[in-house]
């Protein structure tokens, strides 16, 4: 049975929280219930601004992937950010990575989105190995954040 991507509906929400609390045990991020809980509860009910979907195989849980959307005057209109994809540890290293990111590629080029980002940590070689791989590039400048004060 093939690999299929079904996109987020209310009912993934406990599989999702499951596969997001391992990859964040995975990549050092602490699971906060009250903040994270509250963003997949949002994702699963549908937002404009955030795709996601499970990814199966033969009917078991394979990973998920989730975009958000955004715009980009320099490149010339809507672009797609990875915000988080995840395989998980039985199925690594045999092609879900490359097939997960040659679908979220084909679900931008279908939307008419203009680019695609993703970030990758630094501890984190045979990811960015993989990205490199795919055609994205290092554009050397730095990804920095701040959340919004009142």
């Amino acid at each position: 049975m093939p690999l299929t991507f079904d996109p987020l509906r209310s009912s993934d929400r406990a599989v999702l929280e499951e596969l997001v609390r391992a990859y964040y045990i995975d990549d050092g991020h602490e699971y906060d219930e009250a903040l994270h809980g509250r963003a997949l509860d949002e994702l699963c009910a549908g937002n404009e601004f955030a795709l996601g979907w499970i990814m199966r195989e033969d009917g078991e849980t394979a990973g998920y992937v989730v975009i958000t959307l955004g715009f980009s005057i320099l490149y010339g209109g809507f672009d797609a950010f990875i915000d988080e994809i995840y395989v998980t540890p039985e199925r690594r290293g045999k092609g879900f990575g490359t097939r997960a990111l040659h679908f979220v590629e084909e679900e931008c080029l279908r939307r008419g989105l203009r680019r695609m980002y993703l970030e990758v940590t630094h501890h984190n070689p045979r990811a960015r190995a993989l990205y490199e791989r795919l055609g994205y590039e290092d554009h050397e400048s730095y990804l920095l954040s701040k959340t919004p004060a009142p």
